[in-house]
């Protein structure tokens, strides 16, 4: 699916990118800003950033996946589409990633 953990962690950069107006997803992972907002179940966020904080952690660590549910009520149709167009990337491998990155104004290699 992805070709390493770099582009693991840009996805969910640009899944995070203007959440909460901080940097939420570094090339290492998850910021300290976005574990506190995790920790407090991203009770300061709307609900649409919250599902989308919630994919990308579920993207870096596995476990258990967000409801679909939850994004599908909570985020607009643009948000939506770039959802369901990840989905499809993500079935397709890494090459399909990268172009999801650029499709989505994200960085593809090094970051």
């Amino acid at each position: 699916m992805f070709s390493n953990r770099l582009q693991v962690a840009q996805v969910c950069r640009t899944l995070t990118h203007g959440i909460a107006r901080v940097e939420l997803f570094t090339a290492g992972g998850p910021s300290s800003e976005a574990q506190a907002l995790r920790q407090n179940e991203g009770s300061a966020l709307s609900g649409g950033d919250r599902a989308f904080l919630e994919l990308a952690f579920w993207l870096w660590e596995g476990g258990q996946s967000p409801r679909l549910s939850a994004l599908v009520e909570l985020v607009d149709r643009t948000r939506l589409r770039m959802v369901g167009t990840l989905l499809v990337a993500l079935s397709e491998g890494a090459s399909a990633i990268d172009r999801w990155l650029r499709a989505n104004g994200g960085a593809v290699g090094d970051a």
